[in-house]
């Protein structure tokens, strides 16, 4: 690993009676703005400008591209990574040292042996909860599905056959479903021939879970539904602060700013199962695209940015601008060392929270446009599903048409 000196020497290497060589940034995250803008205040030959894409990945299906630098999710898809140089000259000349990178999500960003993508943050999926309204003993790091079923049927209560106060229900949010069938382990995934598969086996695991939750625990969709149009009209901290609801799920990019706007004491864990936490899978990944005009320049600006004392002054950063931001770009960083030493001193809560590389589960390789199907097809399809109203085949074909409409 390149020491501090050094890398100090690599960086500072510009003349000031030079103009600026310019590195052209294109993302997708705001974040990025404030830690440019640190990068160009350091005395060194390139200046980087920024380039906003709602979807970054696109860019790289397509032919013209100006970009020297991509940070985004979904760019480990097959269309949009073969499209990437290869970075192993940072690591090959210990200017990064791969020990430092959760290695899950560094082989997530390989091609044919080549490093062509560098992941920089990540997410994991939480459940927010009343401290003083659990009956069992707390769990440690993790909330199993189990836990929040049993917990909520202590909770419920019904007065005059209805629902006044239910723990909570897998179709409140409908993001939770995708996140059940991770935990789950079904694992959605792209193949070679461009097509998602699944393991079937812990999907039909999920909606089985989840279809008992509903019909045995909450009595039933009608009465789930009917609590719903009730009471769900109102944002979910608020019912848990009134005592309406005992539990409600969101990620560690929206957490802190939840349980800052929490009125009662409340608590969270990380949601998962068998002592195993999957990774949300917009996982943000740096890369330089073939034929890059500043390859040089976006080189260093990477070899910057990963960085352990970097990324401590980019929380540093978050905290002085007040950005209304989690994290390194709205996330844990891709740097064990940052998650476990820096971390906890701006978030206090992550204290003896951050769950160890072993119990972290990483995505597969997933389409460019994986983000609109799952919000288009896949959850809806998944909804339907639990219900009993859906099959996989029809899930298939959704996809397929999805895909050949592209």
């Amino acid at each position: 690993m390149l020491g501090l000196p050094a890398l100090l020497m690599l960086l500072l290497c510009g003349c000031s009676l030079f103009r600026p060589q310019v590195v052209t940034l294109c993302t997708n995250r705001p974040e990025l703005a404030a830690y440019v803008e640190y990068f160009n205040t350091l005395d060194t030959e390139y200046r980087v400008v920024l380039c906003y894409q709602r979807n970054p990945a696109d860019v790289m299906t397509r032919r013209n591209r100006d970009a020297d630098l991509i940070l985004g999710p979904w760019l480990n898809g097959s269309s949009a990574r073969r499209n990437f140089d290869s970075l192993d000259r940072l690591f090959d000349r210990q200017y990064l040292d791969r020990e430092q990178f959760y290695s899950g999500l560094l082989n997530a960003g390989m091609l044919e042996s080549r490093q062509v993508l560098l992941p920089f943050s990540f997410n994991l999926p939480a459940v927010v909860f009343p401290s003083d309204s659990i009956e069992a003993e707390l769990p440690k790091l993790i909330a199993t599905m189990d836990f929040m079923s049993e917990q909520g049927g202590a909770f419920n209560q019904v007065v005059r056959d209805r629902f006044v106060r239910m723990g909570f229900s897998p179709l409140w949010q409908p993001e939770f479903l995708y996140t059940a069938a991770a935990v789950y382990g079904a694992q959605f995934r792209e193949t070679p021939e461009g097509s998602v598969h699944w393991n079937s086996a812990r999907l039909q695991e999920m909606k089985e879970f989840c279809a008992g939750w509903i019909g045995e625990i909450n009595s039933g969709y009608d009465q789930d539904s009917s609590f719903q149009k009730m009471y769900l009209y109102e944002p979910m901290p608020k019912l848990l602060d009134s005592g309406r609801i005992l539990f409600y799920t969101t990620d560690s990019s929206s957490l802190f700013r939840s349980l800052e706007n929490q009125a009662e004491e409340v608590d969270f864990r990380w949601l998962g199962r068998e002592n195993r936490i999957p990774v949300e899978e917009e996982v943000l990944y740096f890369g330089i695209p073939r034929g890059a005009r500043n390859r040089r320049g976006a080189l260093l600006f990477l070899t910057w940015i990963f960085q352990p004392q970097t990324q401590a002054r980019l929380l540093e950063i978050n905290r002085q601008k007040r950005l209304d931001t989690f994290g390194i770009a709205g996330g844990f960083s891709s740097l064990r060392t940052v998650n476990e030493r820096q971390f906890p001193q701006v978030h206090r809560q992550l204290l003896g929270r951050i769950p160890s590389e072993q119990m972290l589960v990483f995505t597969k390789e997933l389409p460019v446009d994986w983000g609109e199907k799952k919000q288009q097809v896949v959850i809806p399809w998944l909804v339907s599903y639990v219900l009993g109203r859906a099959d996989e085949q029809l899930l298939s074909q959704r996809l397929s048409e999805n895909r050949s409409s592209r």
